[in-house]
């Protein structure tokens, strides 16, 4: 259900430079480890560490495939200037 909602985000924003391109761009992998060659289960401790390196290969992708960082909206005066703050403790 997440995923649909990014992608369709995705598919419906446009960049204020051009209007028919969109400006989002969305990603989703699905990670599913199981043996089904032997059909047993996969132990806790192999599902964790197969789980951190999909994660890595991942995240390492996506960093690979980010664009630079000229063109950006500027943070100052954005939605984003609160969430880039430190963040408060409550009292």
């Amino acid at each position: 259900m997440e995923s649909h909602m990014l992608f369709h985000l995705a598919r419906s924003s446009t960049g204020s430079e051009n209007a028919h391109l969109p400006s989002i761009r969305a990603a989703c992998a699905l990670m599913v480890y199981a043996d089904r060659s032997g059909n047993v289960f996969i132990s806790p401790e192999i599902s964790k560490r197969l789980s951190q390196l999909s994660a890595t290969a991942v995240f390492d992708a996506l960093v690979d495939d980010m664009p630079s960082q000229d063109g950006l909206h500027p943070a100052a005066g954005s939605v984003w200037e609160t969430a880039l703050s430190p963040v408060q403790k409550l009292s």
